[in-house]
């Protein structure tokens, strides 16, 4: 009797035991998920999304002003190429930490900033520095990225077109070459806006005359 109670406390003991393994074992496999997730988490904050929302409020892109510059890459999740360079975009988010802004905007979900940057192939890279924006177009690695960066920030490279500007009035619509004639000439701002005065000038007028005559 004494030898079956030994064993059946052994037997329990051994359970416990166990249990307290695997007890063990479930917690730190959950802190490890926690931290890989942090982990991502931040790696993710430190490639900002901009959206047509967020976009002019974030890069201040036309004016270049108080933000500091950015490199946006303009890609869709789905593309093959995107998806390569994700991993080196996030690495490049991590180098440039607290220098410059890296961000990524994704063609599918903000046709607005697609249409204005005349995003035909993706993905596309832009670097945005004091109201113009760079392409880029060397080798998509993280070093070739950052040699890009120093070459505008040191005055190295200074070939930038101006920002479009953000769509409204008078480029809603219009084609990308002339908003970026628009962009070139803001004396054109001026003019056009001469010419809808005196359109609707003489819109009144003529309506004034209508209703005289009416009457």
């Amino acid at each position: 009797l004494r030898r079956h109670r030994v064993g059946r406390e052994s037997a329990v003991g051994a359970t416990a035991a166990m249990a307290r393994t695997r007890g063990v074992a479930a917690a730190a496999v959950g802190v490890l998920v926690v931290l890989l997730a942090a982990a991502l988490g931040l790696a993710q904050a430190r490639v900002i999304k901009l959206t047509d929302k967020n976009f002019e409020h974030d890069t201040q892109a036309t004016t270049g002003a108080t933000t500091g510059d950015w490199f946006v890459m303009f890609c869709a999740p789905r593309d093959s190429f995107c998806k390569e360079l994700e991993p080196k975009w996030a690495k490049l988010g991590e180098e440039l930490l607290g220098e410059i802004n890296v961000a990524k905007v994704d063609v599918r979900e903000e046709p607005q900033l697609t249409s204005r940057f005349g995003i035909r192939n993706m993905p596309t890279l832009l670097y945005l520095h004091k109201g113009k924006m760079f392409k880029y177009r060397g080798k998509r690695e993280v070093e070739s990225f950052m040699d890009f960066v120093q070459s505008i920030r040191s005055g190295k490279l200074t070939d930038g077109e101006p920002v479009p500007p953000e769509p409204g009035m008078f480029s809603e619509g219009l084609p990308l070459e002339l908003v970026k004639e628009y962009a070139q000439n803001p004396a054109l701002i001026g003019a056009i806006g001469a010419l809808v005065a005196m359109c609707a000038l003489g819109a009144g007028r003529a309506n004034r005359g209508a209703r005289a005559k009416q009457h």
